[in-house]
């Protein structure tokens, strides 16, 4: 039975951002079903293992920080900054505006721009698909909503930073609900930081993206996670892709607490494609679950996994990857590659190659290997003149460089470079 204070919670959060009523009765639903339905099951990966299901708020005046460092180089473009649920800089150019493009928080929109949010949210990924959707449906605090209509292509990237202070125990509940009408191109970049609470608390995070990309569009999504070493984090990131329509993922996991990330895609439509580029690195304690999926459903669809990690001292890291292609897929292509290097003896590594095929006609191959960095040629290294530490990021960078350069944005790339030169500096 749902306890009084849960529902007393959840109508008061639906108070505070004065959300429609049909949003009201969705957070209710969401509740009862926290407790009836199960965790989601991800072959290998132990989501039960995290701390995930309470909720916890904290009311704060809120600092902005080093923002105006990030916001240099981004005066033209769209962009929208949110420290927990507060939303401090939100900007997106006239021309954009002037072209119908929304790039607002998702809170606002739920009241502004509600039937056209009503017609998507929660559409891609169910809020009573299991235990962590109701969570973010129910508690939901913050969030982001983009709509690019009919063939709007935007040149300039639009981006997102999510922020989560150290001195806030608050659970970290967002959702981001992209819609790409048809034959629209454009680039989100989305960054996700939280510092370490100062107390050494526990806290939680959830956070879900809905991606629609309606026929013909074109969408580049990228994301670099950088999560605290305290926080348990969920995130799912899933995308419908329609006809001749493509979403592509450039994903850098440099989190430091214990993440579950599910990254899937449907095609959907007859000739739409996904490319997944992901790179992770896990160091000391930490635990990153993988689990990366391209599901075909379309006729002459196409899907790339393409993964890379490296674990340092006790780290934990572990990727799946799945292809699967429907019945209804036919000539339809799944292809992936999962590597995993070891720099230490002491983390642990798995990579699961999964193809599931249920049409003759198709085109399907995997990869996938987890091994411990070559020691002679660690030794050869060291006996020219260069440190441990130095031969272990020319290792490093090496092994996912195939990852990195395949990325399609520069500005993800360059950024992915720096944070991973901040892990090694830290923990090596």
């Amino acid at each position: 039975m749902t306890k009084y204070n849960e529902l007393q919670q959840v109508e008061d959060l639906s108070l505070r951002f004065n959300e429609p009523n049909w949003r009201l009765e969705q957070r209710k639903e969401a509740i009862k079903n926290i407790e009836k339905l199960s965790f989601p099951k991800y072959e290998k990966l132990p989501i039960q293992d995290l701390n995930l299901t309470k909720f916890k708020q904290e009311f704060y005046f809120q600092d902005e920080g080093n923002v105006y460092d990030f916001l240099e180089t981004k005066i033209d473009q769209g962009l929208i900054v949110q420290n927990e649920e507060q939303t401090i800089i939100e900007q997106i150019p006239k021309s954009l505006l002037e072209q119908g493009v929304i790039l607002t928080d998702l809170m606002t929109a739920f009241t502004e721009h509600e039937e056209l949010v009503k017609d998507y949210y929660m559409q891609v990924v169910k809020a009573d698909e299991n235990k962590m959707t109701a969570f973010n449906s129910a508690y939901l605090t913050s969030g982001v909503f983009l709509y690019v209509p009919a063939n709007v292509k935007i040149k300039k990237p639009l981006e997102a930073l999510f922020m989560q202070e150290k001195n806030v125990n608050s659970t970290f509940v967002k959702h981001v609900l992209i819609v790409a009408e048809k034959h629209s191109e454009f680039t989100y970049v989305e960054h996700l930081t939280s510092s370490d609470t100062e107390n050494n608390a526990n806290r939680s995070g959830n956070m879900i993206v809905e991606i629609v990309a309606k026929d013909g569009a074109k969408v580049n999504y990228a994301a670099i996670d950088e999560s605290s070493k305290n926080m348990d984090l969920f995130l799912e990131r899933k995308a419908n892709v329609y006809n001749h329509a493509s979403v592509d993922f450039a994903i850098g996991l440099m989190n430091k607490g214990k993440v579950m990330a599910n990254f899937e895609v449907d095609l959907i439509g007859d000739g739409s494609e996904s490319n997944q580029k992901i790179v992770a690195i896990s160091t000391k304690k930490e635990q990153q679950l993988v689990n990366t999926c391209i599901n075909n459903y379309g006729k002459y669809s196409k899907g790339d996994i393409m993964q890379r990690g490296v674990i340092l001292d006790e780290g934990d890291l572990r990727f799946n990857g799945i292809g699967h292609i429907y019945p209804e897929g036919k000539h339809a292509e799944a292809t992936q590659e999962s590597r995993l290097m070891m720099m230490t003896n002491k983390g642990r590594g798995d990579a699961n190659p999964m193809l599931l095929i249920d049409h003759d006609e198709v085109v399907a191959s995997h990869a996938a290997s987890v091994g411990q960095v070559d020691i002679e040629t660690l030794f050869y290294l060291m006996s020219r003149g260069l440190s441990y530490e130095d031969v272990v990021r020319l290792q490093t960078y090496a092994f996912l460089n195939p990852v990195m350069k395949a990325m399609p944005n520069k500005e993800v790339k360059n950024e992915l470079f720096i944070h991973l030169e901040r892990s090694l500096e830290k923990n090596v």
